[in-house]
């Protein structure tokens, strides 16, 4: 995988008690480069299964999130799908085609606590799981964030697992939709699961700040000793939402639901799942909130859904900067630009069957991404002058790169403005 965009080396560890299942990312002074020892796999042989068990799920009945444009060739990964092994041997063909791929981050680094860091939470999209987003979550380690990716354990995730104070782990498996069943209540009651599970993950950056020798580490080799460095370490004044796909709707239906989150990031929302929930705009008024989308993924139904959430009338009394609201969307983009599968197949023509070919490049539009996320949240965090002395340069990096890219970026919400997509059709 690619090297974090910001100037900090990103360390990670993996959290998981009764309430939470999460990796999280955080700067620290160790070299990537020179831990190269310490780096993560993508993924283990049982959530590559889990890949494939959602790869089958979608096969089985037509994704309501999948638009049509982006998958061209569906009826070959239908075809393709039952002639995939689901067993020992999965994982190995699956390196076998894309090789052994590490993330360039840290296990169980030192955390860098010559400061107190911003607080984020990032929800997984359907089908996804905690280190599916990890170029996502490490540039923003990089830049001066402690982020907290929480595993849905809703059915959601390709895999999950509830973990057992004695470590034993019992296998959440992914939750396919029946033809007989109806999807939005399924996806809602889903929805509200998610929710309260970002609410929890806040919850631990509290616990990890003030208390950490409360925490109950049933995932892996740490202990209270490690998870003391943590303590008074992070600044929970503005914790930020943010999430892609499914995670889009966790996100808004989060900061209607807690207080706590200030700033919100949609990445290329699906909001199906909110369909019917009528109040949620009013609930938000006076979070700054930034939705960044795909172009192969503008369906009338989301794009109508995220207007409700444009500023309403009679908050212009307030702060212009307290309650920003602003929509992008990225050309030449598709929905799978925000994960780190088209960095981790390499086979071009299996990232076209799946649906992560995109017109601009991958590696161009994760960069734009990442640094419209930064810009935005240190926008409205109002980051004190605690940060190193080069945090203006970087600042101006950041600034300079969206600049130089403003070609790729439409603004504006509604449908006038682009080209509508057909949705999937379950």
């Amino acid at each position: 995988m690619p090297q974090p965009r910001g100037p900090h080396s990103v360390g990670f560890v993996d959290y998981g008690d009764k309430n939470v299942l999460a990796r999280i990312y955080y700067p620290t002074k160790e070299k990537a480069t020179e831990n190269t020892d310490k780096w993560p796999q993508w993924a283990s042989d049982d959530y590559i299964l889990g890949l494939f068990t959602f790869i089958k799920a979608v096969t089985h009945r037509w994704p309501s999130w999948a638009p049509r444009g982006e998958y061209e060739h569906f009826d070959s990964i239908r075809s393709a799908a039952q002639w995939i092994p689901q067993n020992r041997w999965t994982p190995s063909l699956f390196r076998l085609v894309s090789g052994r791929v590490h993330v360039p981050i840290i296990d169980q680094a030192p955390l860098n606590t010559e400061q107190k860091w911003p607080v984020l939470v990032f929800s997984h999209g359907l089908g996804c799981a905690r280190f599916t987003y990890s170029q996502i979550c490490y540039d923003l380690a990089s830049y001066g964030f402690i982020v907290i990716a929480p595993e849905h354990r809703d059915g959601s995730a390709c895999l999950s697992y509830h973990i057992d104070p004695s470590g034993k782990k019992w296998a959440i498996p992914h939750r396919r939709i029946e033809w007989s069943e109806e999807e939005y209540f399924v996806r809602n009651r889903q929805l509200r699961e998610r929710c309260h599970e970002v609410c929890q993950a806040l919850n631990l950056a509290t616990l990890l700040n003030d208390e950490p020798e409360k925490c109950e580490n049933f995932e892996g080799d740490t202990n209270n000793e490690f998870f003391a460095m943590f303590k008074n370490t992070m600044d929970l004044s503005n914790p930020v939402m943010c999430g892609h796909s499914f995670g889009g709707a966790t996100t808004l239906m989060a900061l209607a639901a807690e207080p706590r989150f200030k700033v919100g990031i949609v990445l290329d929302g699906w909001l199906f799942p909110l369909r019917d929930e009528k109040d949620l705009a009013a609930k938000v008024k006076g979070k700054p909130i930034m939705f960044v989308n795909a172009e192969s993924f503008l369906n009338e139904e989301n794009l109508k859904k995220m207007e409700t959430f444009r500023q309403e009338a009679g908050a212009e009394s307030m702060s212009s900067q307290d309650i920003e609201r602003i929509c992008y969307y990225i050309k030449g983009s598709v929905h799978q630009n925000h994960i780190d599968a088209p960095f981790v197949i390499k086979v071009a023509k299996l990232r076209k069957m799946f649906g992560m070919h995109s017109d601009t490049c991958p590696d161009l539009v994760m960069s734009l991404n990442n640094k419209l996320m930064v810009h935005f949240i240190r926008k409205h965090l109002s980051l004190k002058d605690t940060t190193r002395s080069t945090q203006e340069e970087d600042t101006d990096d950041v600034q300079s790169f969206i600049e130089k890219n403003r070609d790729l970026l439409q603004e504006g919400f509604g449908t006038e403005h682009c080209q509508v997509k057909p949705p999937g059709c379950p």
